[in-house]
């Protein structure tokens, strides 16, 4: 009378085919959620650094005046060099001549962030990139002489605010000049 059932051997095999399988599909799955939180983290660092720049731009060429540069955030200079030089502050005045907005970019702030009127432009996920010491973010400005009206310069960099996994930090450059529109002050 033979015994039906399984032997120990078949048994270890189904287990190990069944374990190579699982470690395949595992690491399939694991390979394309990597894939879509790196995607993620670039869409949304790239939203905040079209918004920031965008509100930038327009609201410097838009300003009614340019009040200076700085780069203390207190000794402001109205008159730009004519060869361009890096600020991390640009002041300007609204229509009102009352009223002023101050961009930043503050690297010394927790997390870095761009700041106007000492508000955040950057989603609590997003911060601004401080580590490349020869490539910091910066405020240039320039003018061919005092009446004429100041070229500024905006140039950052924005990455991820680091979690547990390095592979969704995503830096993303941004750059842009503006020329405003209306006369210095």
């Amino acid at each position: 009378m033979k015994d039906k059932g399984f032997t120990l051997i078949e048994l270890l095999v189904v287990m190990v085919v069944l374990i190579a399988v699982g470690a395949i599909i595992g690491a399939i799955l694991f390979s394309s959620l990597r894939g879509a939180n790196k995607t993620n983290a670039i869409t949304l660092v790239r939203q905040n650094g079209n918004y920031a720049i965008s509100q930038m731009a327009k609201t410097i060429r838009n300003a009614e005046g340019f009040y200076g540069v700085s780069n203390n955030g207190t000794d402001f200079i109205s008159v730009c060099p004519a060869e361009p030089e890096t600020y991390n502050y640009v002041r300007l005045t609204a229509y009102d001549k009352k009223t002023y907005t101050t961009f930043a970019f503050s690297c010394a702030s927790s997390p870095p962030t761009i700041y106007t009127n000492g508000i955040s432009f950057l989603d609590s996920a997003v911060t601004l990139a401080c580590d490349d010491p020869s490539n910091l973010p910066a405020f240039t400005c320039m003018q061919a002489s005092a009446t004429d009206a100041p070229v500024i310069g905006i140039n950052f960099a924005l990455t991820t605010r680091s979690g547990l996994l390095l592979e969704n930090a995503a830096k993303v450059p941004f750059q842009t000049t503006v020329t405003m529109r209306n006369a210095p002050r």
